[in-house]
């Protein structure tokens, strides 16, 4: 936009369907950032509030003084009623709309005809052809009354050619652009323009959609080349807008360099690959922090040069956050009483030697991923390194070290099982898939292609290590698994350094006032840990119960976000860069639904993994059976992903010491099982049951969420105190200002 006039977009108002997210966030930023007023239009609400704010940041920076109104409005553009009304909801001063951008759209499954559900055709057809004509047909009138406006429909590559596996989404995109073409037709003798974007391989949320949430499927569409994103049609939609009032854009066909139709692409082959790193400084992820090994490995770098001999990449090794710092304690005037803030510092000096062996066992096997040389015996080199990183992994967790606390012990187990399970997704789960797809770096949106070079290999292998949530320890990078909801809370790089300290302080200070309050509320009695169910079954009353559940619920929140709040002030402090540092949560206490919470609000610590573990038990089972439907694969894969979240928290139980106080051996917990086993099928009554009865009512869905997870969460909670993870030597906080106020003592 600088190289083209774009004044002619300021103050003109612009409606964008399908607004929350891909090419349409990306094209209501860009309007905002030329000075448009934008209606934002789509039937995410949560997510509209998110890209209204994007608009408004835009808009101030761009430093115009005309335009910048912007309103969030729910439309379902497949609801005929909703369209019908419509105006209800848009601001007077903004009724009087220039630009009408139709991209609201999707695709769903690669079923053949034949095998494609009829819920699937009528729900395509609802949205991406009745739609687009319902919200044309409600602003035609206006547009010839007042003799001026604009429609961009987004068409699709599918409506030039059509492909196997895309019958019903190829037929609506062809509608699209036989709709658009009569349209503009019947228009010519007006000043109205008609427009039709079509784009061909554009890397947004679209294919996940296609493929039910199968990131790992999705991924696959875009494997070997270097598809377009969002912003690269939102130039062309925002440019074709621009264009003077007697310039009509009738189509813009946009395609990726190496894709030249529907079916015909060029994807590299990872030999081909070579990486290109110039001057990428360190960031620091929000949940890693530096880790000192013991002795043999106080802080490692290395540095990846080019042919040149110049350096490319310098990395630190760091490791999750539980297992840091605890080999050196700082004797200080004033006892800040750390490790009660921060477990990890507990953790005993001799379980970092397992830690640091496991490390260096699977980082060889990472390595191994970026060889695309003799696939067969370097799977095999993976396999025999991941024996024996598996079995020092377990060692870390499960040896009977002398801990301080339950929380340690807790600690010790999660790194080790998470180990584990990354030796299993690193060296068995492609087999079991069939297919050999490494994750790739995304520097500034763009895919970059496996590195070739020894240090650039090396310094991939120790960023996919530590690499919990998609984030990387380089600048302006991520992987391209990273999941929407993570990416859309990082901080944007032009945050100031003293802004992003002010409000990760001003957050850290709330939820310690929170933490406290909670710790205090939760030994405010003696529990009785002999008892199987000392919430469910040991005298309170159900509002009690449910304080109980909700207070565990907070707690493991707290528990996580706490220290990596206090971890991410320390980084930035230090040069770190903000973007590299989202929350840990997504406001998850304001989910709409159960789906809501558990696949977009809540820590996504373990996703990556239980997805790629899951993914692998079903492709195994579809080898032995066949493969499986659509509906009943998503429904499997649900299932079993809460299961391998039930086995994670099984062991984790198990790691906890047995005494006469906390009697306890059954691994097989019920409770433990009943919460996370049931979670799948209260996900299903909401589905089927729940949404329907709502009438698009989110209170309605809100309530059941939060009422469930409450019911549910009582059993999580016996099993928490049972264990004894609220006895009164298990501290949260170092001094109590809760206490305080109550009991005139600072000691939790």
């Amino acid at each position: 936009m600088s190289v083209f006039n774009a004044s002619r977009l300021q103050n003109k108002t612009v409606l964008i369907t399908g607004a929350s997210g891909g090419i349409g966030e990306a094209t209501a930023i860009l309007f905002a950032k030329a000075g448009s007023n934008v209606i934002l239009a789509a039937r995410r609400t949560e997510v509209l509030a998110k890209v209204k704010a994007a608009c408004e940041t835009a808009y101030k920076e761009s430093g115009i003084q005309t335009g910048g109104k912007f309103a969030a409005i729910k439309l379902d553009v497949s609801d005929k009623n909703a369209v019908a009304n419509l105006w209800n909801d848009v601001p007077q001063e903004l009724r009087d709309v220039d630009i009408l951008v139709n991209n609201a759209g999707f695709v769903l499954g690669v079923e053949r005809v034949g095998d494609i559900n009829p819920n699937d055709i009528e729900a395509m057809f609802a949205t991406n052809v009745l739609g687009l004509i319902s919200v044309t047909q409600a602003l035609i009138k206006d547009f010839k009354e007042r003799k001026k406006g604009h429609f961009i429909n987004i068409g699709s590559v599918a409506g030039r050619e059509p492909y196997v596996g895309g019958s019903i989404y190829c037929a609506t995109k062809h509608a699209v652009s036989a709709f658009t073409g009569s349209l503009m037709r019947e228009l010519v003798d007006t000043p109205i323009r008609v427009t039709e974007i079509q784009p061909g391989m554009v890397e947004t949320d679209f294919s996940v959609t296609r493929y039910r949430g199968d990131k790992t499927a999705a991924d696959k569409v875009y494997a070997g080349l270097q598809p377009l994103v969002a912003e690269d049609i939102a130039e062309e939609i925002v440019w074709a807008a621009a264009r003077p009032p007697h310039v009509n854009l009738a189509q813009v066909y946009v395609l990726p360099v190496n894709q030249a139709s529907a079916t015909l692409n060029y994807r590299a082959t990872q030999s081909e690959a070579i990486i290109r790193i110039k001057g990428r400084s360190i960031a620091f992820s929000a949940t890693h922090v530096t880790v000192i090994f013991l002795n043999t490995l106080l802080l490692r770098r290395t540095g990846a040069t080019c042919k040149q001999g110049k350096p490319l990449v310098h990395v630190t090794v760091t490791v999750p956050l539980h297992t840091t710092l605890s080999l050196y304690h700082v004797n200080m005037g004033i006892d800040l009483r750390l490790g009660d803030f921060i477990p990890g510092l507990l953790v005993p000096p001799e379980a970092n030697i397992h830690l640091t062996i496991g490390i260096h066992f699977l980082l060889a096997a990472l390595y191994t991923l970026t060889i695309t040389s003799h696939p067969r015996a370097f799977t095999l080199v993976r396999i025999v390194l991941g024996i024996p990183a598996g079995y020092i992994f377990y060692l870390y967790a499960f040896y009977p070290y002398e801990t301080p606390t339950r929380g340690v012990d807790i600690g010790l187990a999660v790194v080790g099982l998470y180990g584990i399970m990354r030796v299993i997704d690193t060296c068995i789960v492609d087999l079991l898939v069939g297919v050999h797809t490494p994750p790739r770096w995304v520097v500034d949106g763009k895919v970059l292609p496996l590195p070739t070079s020894f240090f650039g290999r090396l310094g991939y292998s120790i960023d996919y290590l530590l690499s919990l949530r998609g984030t990387s320890i380089f600048k302006n990078t991520t992987w391209d698994w990273i999941v929407p909801s993570t990416k859309r809370r990082m901080p944007s790089p032009k945050t100031s350094r003293l802004v992003f300290l002010a409000s990760a302080s001003w957050s850290l200070f709330k939820q310690y006032l929170i933490y406290d309050a909670l710790d205090t509320l939760n030994k405010s009695r003696i529990w009785d840990n002999r008892l199987p169910h000392p919430i469910t079954d040991g005298g309170l009353n159900i509002f009690e119960q449910l304080t109980f559940a909700f207070s565990v619920c907070a707690g493991t929140a707290l528990s996580i976000s706490f220290p990596a709040t206090m971890v991410a002030i320390f980084a930035v402090a230090c040069g770190a860069p903000v973007e590299a540092w989202p929350p840990m949560f997504d406001a998850p206490f304001s989910a709409v639904s159960l789906a809501d919470f558990w696949t977009r609000r809540w820590h996504s610590l373990f996703r990556r993994v239980f997805d790629r573990l899951s993914l692998g038990i079903i492709h195994g089972l579809e080898k032995i059976h066949a493969p499986l439907p659509s509906h009943l694969r998503k429904t499997l894969r649900a299932i079993l992903i809460f299961a391998l979240s039930a086995t994670l928290h099984l062991f984790l139980m198990y790691r906890l010491p047995i005494s006469d106080t906390h009697h306890h051996p059954s691994f097989l917990d019920r409770s433990t099982l009943f919460f996370f086993l049931s979670q799948p099928f209260a996900l299903l009554v909401e589905k089927t049951v729940i949404e329907p009865l709502s009438g698009g009512n989110i209170w309605v869905t809100r309530c059941w969420a939060w009422g469930w997870l409450l019911c549910s969460g009582r059993w999580w909670a016996d099993v928490w105190v049972r264990r004894g993870l609220w006895d009164p030597k298990e501290k949260v906080v170092g001094y109590s200002v809760a206490r305080r106020l109550l009991k005139g003592t600072w000691s939790p």
